[in-house]
Parts: C-alpha cells; sequence; structure tokens
C-alpha cells in the first residue's frame, strides 16, 4: 500500500477525516478518531462499546479504500514498473503517497454531499498523472522503469515463406 491511515489523516486532516467516517458511523468523533489512529491501545478505554464498534468499522472502511486505491494504482504502474516497489523506491517516490492519499479521500467521499469540487479536480489530476506514468511519459524519480510492451503484436519476421506461384510471368 502506498499510504497508511495515520499518512492519511495527516494529509487530509483530523477534522475532514471524521467528517467524512461520520457520514456512515455518527458515534465518530474526532478525539475517537484520533485517538484510535495515534493513541496505545489503552486510549479507547474511555469509550463505550457502541464508539469503539464504531471507530473499527471506521478504521475497517479507511482501510478498505487505501487497499482499493492502491491495487488501482498497481494497475497503471505495472505496466512501467516491477511491483510490489521497495521499501527504498517507495521512499523515493513520494508522489505515490500524495496520489493514494488523493484517491482514497474520494472514494471516502463516496456521495455527492461529500465530495467538493477540488476532490473531485484532485481526483481526475491523479487519474491522469496515472495514465502518464503507464504510458512512460512520467517517470517515477528513484525507480527504474522496466520495458513494458505496448499492448500490440510485437511480432517478428525472421524470413520469408517460399511461394507456389511464379510471380515472374505477372
Amino acid at each position: 500500500m502506498y499510504t497508511t491511515i495515520e499518512q492519511l489523516m495527516q494529509a487530509m486532516g483530523r477534522f475532514e477525516l471524521a467528517q467524512l467516517l461520520a457520514d456512515e458511523e455518527q458515534l465518530i468523533s474526532v478525539e475517537l478518531l484520533t485517538d484510535a489512529v495515534i493513541g496505545d491501545s489503552s486510549a479507547l478505554d474511555v469509550y463505550s462499546d457502541a464508539e469503539r464498534d464504531a471507530v473499527a468499522a471506521a478504521l475497517s472502511r479507511v482501510e478498505t479504500a487505501i487497499t482499493e486505491q492502491s491495487d488501482l494504482m498497481d494497475g497503471y504502474l505495472a505496466r512501467r514498473y516491477r511491483l510490489p516497489l521497495t521499501e527504498d523506491e517507495l521512499a523515493s517516490a513520494t508522489q505515490l503517497r500524495s496520489c493514494c492519499n488523493a484517491l482514497a479521500r474520494m472514494a471516502l467521499a463516496d456521495d455527492a454531499t461529500n465530495s467538493t469540487d477540488r476532490m473531485i479536480a484532485e481526483r481526475k489530476y491523479w487519474d491522469g498523472w496515472l495514465k502518464q506514468v503507464a504510458e512512460g511519459k512520467t517517470l517515477l524519480p528513484g525507480i527504474t522503469a522496466t520495458s513494458a510492451g505496448s499492448g500490440q503484436n510485437q511480432r517478428c519476421h525472421t524470413a520469408q515463406p517460399s511461394s507456389a506461384i511464379n510471380w515472374d510471368r505477372y
């Protein structure tokens, strides 16, 4: 995966992430989400069972969004790069984290009342960027591109077969 819940929360902000998650889990608050993501295991002891269940469901939803968007990115990246990327390669290609954060953010804003024009524009930007990476028009720094096929038949003719027709007569 190209990002973590902590990195997504840092990129989006705690309030926005809590707001998106509260759309489906009404018990989610900024404090509860922060304690669940950043705090230690005892940080959730002060919350009710219903709140702990709600935050577990919300974090599962975030993890699913991150996984699905990482898989989507892999579909584009696999055309040019050997996957999975190493830890060093991931560290040098910070655009991948930014891309995954933006895509996961839009995935969490799964209806028109949650998505903003800025989120939609970011999604379009990163979709275009991924297409450029797949086509080799944009390269990822610190990662060696592999030779990728164009998707077309690359058949090589080594010799012309002999013909039974005498073409000299025509």
